[in-house]
């Protein structure tokens, strides 16, 4: 009768017993931080556009609040 250690023997447990690191390192290989590696002003402009977006989004917000304001 097989013991439950054998029935969960699988590629990606034989890799994690051999090098510990190398799961860690596959989870961690995003295609962001692909980009981010190769050009590291990528993420920052990135993030910079969505704070812009989110920025414009909330002063629209403000506006049409002012707006009902003076007109309610």
């Amino acid at each position: 009768m097989a013991s439950a250690t054998d029935t969960m023997e699988t590629p990606k447990r034989k890799r994690m017993q051999q090098d510990p690191n190398s799961m860690f390192e596959e989870t961690m290989e995003t295609p962001k931080r692909k980009r981010m590696q190769q050009d590291p002003n990528s993420m920052f402009e990135e993030s910079l556009s969505m704070l812009r977006a989110i920025n414009s989004t909330l002063d629209r917000g403000k506006r049409s609040e002012r707006l009902c304001k003076k007109y309610w």
